[in-house]
């Protein structure tokens, strides 16, 4: 009993310490506005910040924060967005309850705060608010990891958790959206689903299926992501139940692992995806069709990304996200680490997975959740080359897999007899690795030495521990640089090859150009592009910035009105009602 009070005091102050140190790690954070210049931009309706959702979550918490408790509302309507640049309304999209619980958590905090006496502005409340969000990651990877390997594997995969992908680097350059609120839910909901279906104790089971359903019901309450996590969550246990067919019988301890309130989650959950079928439908018909999905726009309109001269080019890279952001910060150091790890980790857990599939006589559950953690991550792979922002789906899984490898490859080294010889076959990995995908003799070299000291410490079970959290620092240090560089340039929030994007459309493009693009940079490029843009990319479906952008620049009056009165009546749908003209 005093050994299990002293293990959870030890998991409390690790908990603590990752979350301060992800927290410290994004501030300062965002543009460091001044709250008269916030309010300036959220005080009146016609005026916006370059990032739309920024805007409309810190308008939301000014609201909820003026007039009291009583004026927080879950139901919210993209309308209010101003998604159109004129300002004017265009479109009216049911946004959900969820999203307002972000602005309405922040002004209840603020209210929290101004009760014991602390004078904070709600706008520093509402734009740090995201980062305290961020950091409760750490605590399903922490606990998911730390049951079933080691401490420094459990710290270094919740650190590996907070990097700097698209989604989650919204709350370090001071971006205020739903999409990490989205990203918890998701994780809760699948760690949780993995706890049920192989835990045997029938209480947690239950315990462990009521978490997991009321993330997947917050997450219903969302937008369609929900519908590409549910899937995740099925997809993963069913892959696992293949794995672990393919190992042969269940084990006699685990025969009943599969229990009512298992069978019952499972259930619901592919109940509410059946339900919900058309619109996953349509959300994977948008996927295959996203990377063409401009070809019929105007040619007088310019779509970014058609553009294969822009230097935003990079930027879109999947390796982009690893290897370098903000201004000219070079974080290959930490990146190539962190690939490093996850392809090494990943190959490692492949092996094993192979080798208990070879046994048939394996763990039950280590098969299990091997199968579908790296279902879960090549999936996510393949998912993330749709789209930049569904990078997110890689983060997830990569921090679990590089945590269990880590973790692997530490009992490998505790074994001095065969340490050298599992050295040498990371290392080749490595070795291969840099040379095909990142191109960087110097790499090879640099990881080389990296790998051979870790091997020394790692076959030392305290020098590993130590390992483990400066590994993860070296890691993940970047988010905290680049928020600081960020922070200080002239145009905030616009990244190098952004900026170079800009310069490239003023030299390139007509001073009355109109530029469509995906999602929220079209707001960059009319602030900072100094050309007209549509709008963003949140009602890029139905092609209906195809008929708006055709509305503004026919020379046929009656087409133009034609449009904006089926534009009108049919709104986001408008292309389903194309043949009506």
């Amino acid at each position: 009993m005093k050994g299990q009070k002293r293990q959870w005091i030890i998991d409390l102050f690790t908990i603590l310490a990752m979350m301060a140190t992800v927290i410290l790690l994004c501030h300062p954070i965002g543009r460091n506005w001044t709250e008269e210049e916030i309010d300036r931009y959220v005080g009146t309706d016609g005026d916006y910040s370059p990032d739309v959702d920024t805007y409309y979550y810190l308008r939301k918490a000014k609201e909820f924060s003026r007039g009291g408790i009583g004026s927080i509302t879950l139901v919210v309507y993209r309308a209010e967005d101003q998604m159109c640049t004129t300002g004017e309304t265009i479109a009216k999209e049911a946004n959900g309850a969820m999203p307002m619980l972000l602005p309405a958590s922040a002004a209840l905090a603020w209210y929290g705060l101004r009760a014991v006496g602390i004078d904070v502005s709600i706008y520093d409340v509402t734009i740090r608010f995201c980062s305290f969000l961020l950091s409760l990651f750490v605590i399903p990877v922490y606990f998911f990891l730390k049951k079933r390997t080691s401490w420094t594997a459990a710290v270094l995969g919740s650190f590996l958790v907070t990097l700097e992908v698209p989604f989650f680097r919204h709350s370090h350059v001071g971006f205020f959206d739903t999409d990490a609120m989205i990203g918890l839910l998701a994780l809760v909901l699948v760690l949780s689903l993995f706890e049920c279906v192989v835990e045997k104790n029938r209480k947690r089971q239950i315990a462990y299926g009521i978490i997991a359903l009321t993330a997947l019901i917050l997450l219903r309450f969302t937008w369609t992501a929900f519908f590409i996590y549910g899937v995740i969550a099925v997809g993963t246990v069913v892959m696992g139940l293949i794995g672990v067919r393919l190992c042969g019988r269940f084990q006699k301890k685990h025969k009943e692992a599969f229990k009512v309130p298992a069978i019952v989650l499972f259930a619901i959950i592919a109940a509410s995806l059946a339900l919900g079928w058309n619109a996953f439908v349509s959300l994977a018909k948008g996927f295959v069709s996203a990377p063409s999905g401009a070809a019929n726009w105007p040619s007088e309109t310019l779509n970014i990304s058609e553009l294969g001269k822009i230097p935003l080019s990079d930027a879109d890279s999947f390796w982009y996200y690893f290897l370098e952001v903000g201004l000219d910060v070079s974080t290959v150091t930490g990146g190539i680490l962190a690939l490093t790890l996850l392809v090494v980790s990943t190959i490692i857990c492949v092996f094993q997975l192979v080798r208990l599939i070879r046994r048939r006589s394996g763990d039950t559950e280590k098969v299990f959740l091997l199968t579908a953690l790296l279902t879960w991550l090549f999936g996510a792979v393949v998912l993330a080359f749709f789209g930049q922002r569904y990078m997110e789906f890689v983060t997830l899984p990569s921090a679990i897999v590089a945590g269990l490898g880590f973790d692997i490859i530490r009992q490998f080294c505790k074994n001095r007899t065969t340490a050298g010889k599992r050295i040498l076959y990371v290392l080749a990995g490595c070795l291969a690795f840099c040379g095909m995908i990142l191109r960087f003799p110097i790499a090879a070299v640099i990881i080389s030495a990296m790998i051979f000291v870790a091997g020394w410490f790692l076959s030392r079970q305290k020098s590993g521990a130590v390992l483990s959290v400066v590994l993860a620092l070296v890691i993940v240090m970047p988010i905290g640089i680049s928020c600081v560089v960020i922070c200080a340039q002239e145009t905030p929030n616009v990244e190098r090859p952004v900026e170079n994007a800009m310069i490239w459309l003023r030299e390139n493009t007509a001073s009355d150009a109109v530029i469509a693009d995906f999602w929220n940079l079209s707001y960059t490029y009319q602030y900072y592009g100094e050309r007209r843009t549509l709008a963003d990319g949140g009602t890029y479906n139905g092609q209906f910035f195809y008929w708006l952008a055709t509305m503004l620049i026919t020379d046929d009056e009656r087409l133009s009105v034609g449009i904006a009165e089926m534009l009108q009546h049919c709104g986001i749908d408008g292309s389903e009602y194309a043949q009506e003209l």
